[in-house]
């Protein structure tokens, strides 16, 4: 399976989960760390922009293709298998997320994209045995298109 990530470059080749350990995000709560990434690039995108300003758009970000392996354990979170809330508040996709990760029985938890539903974000849990198998294969310089910005 091969799932995408933007990071800054200096992050690029870390899989550690530290990045949102100490604030928590969509799926885990603080303390917890979960390395984030995505089915395709432009979900990445549109995953980093949410949390942007837009209006200075980084040049230090660099694309990140990396390959889960098939055999590792995947926990999938069907839309319809969640609270009717789930956008709106973090409250339920946390103790969803956290208790993923307590359990420990898979690596990756796939999960909708809280902007566009209909596409898939793949958190994995760093601490999983099964992260050693996982391989950055690819990391390039990401350009941000400055149209966004306006």
């Amino acid at each position: 399976m091969i799932v995408w990530r933007l990071a800054k470059e200096r992050h690029a080749r870390r899989l550690d989960g530290a990045g949102n350990r100490d604030i928590g995000a969509r799926w885990n709560s603080p303390g917890r760390g979960v390395v984030y990434t995505a089915s395709n690039l432009s979900l990445c995108l549109l995953e980093c922009l949410v949390h942007m300003d837009v209006e200075d758009l980084p040049d230090d970000y660099v694309s990140v293709r990396i390959e889960i392996p098939n055999d590792a354990g995947k926990m999938e979170l069907p839309v319809a298998t969640l609270p009717r809330n789930w956008r709106e508040s973090t409250v339920e996709s946390r103790r969803l997320g956290d208790a993923w990760l307590k359990s420990a029985v898979d690596l990756a938890l796939i999960a909708p994209s809280a902007i566009v539903p209909q596409d898939m974000n793949v958190m994995l849990n760093p601490i999983h045995p099964d992260m050693t198998r996982v391989r950055i294969h690819d990391v390039q310089s990401f350009k941000f298109d400055p149209r966004l910005a306006t």
